[in-house]
């Protein structure tokens, strides 16, 4: 997972900026890999809420703000534990997608809080 973010030059900053919900499934399937079935990685819960929350969260991390890059890191990381979206490993993808949105909006250029 840490080798996916590290660096903050790698093509999943790129995906996040353009396209979060894939970036979401990418870090799922690195972060679940082994603890589903593979047919589930990358694959959110068959719930109707959960697909519109986060279109959403997609929506507003793709949108222009003026929030600071902590804050937005944090909308991000909270809305992903609450929502549990994936119910396996949602910690392990809310956290990489918290220092994700640091190296994409600059916080973090180059993922020093991705060090192992």
């Amino acid at each position: 997972m840490a080798q996916a973010l590290e660096g903050g030059g790698g093509q999943l900053v790129v995906v996040w900026q353009k396209a979060p919900l894939q970036a979401l499934a990418r870090l799922h399937t690195l972060a679940a890999a082994g603890l589903v079935d593979d047919d589930m990685l990358g694959r959110p819960r068959a719930d109707s809420a959960i697909g519109p929350r986060l279109e959403l969260l997609a929506d507003v991390m793709t949108r222009p703000t003026r929030a600071s890059a902590p804050v937005v890191a944090s909308v991000a990381h909270g809305e992903l534990l609450t929502l549990k979206p994936f119910g396996h490993a949602d910690g392990v993808v809310a956290r990489a997608v918290s220092r994700l949105v640091t190296i994409a909006t600059g916080l973090d250029p180059h993922g020093l809080g991705c060090r192992r």
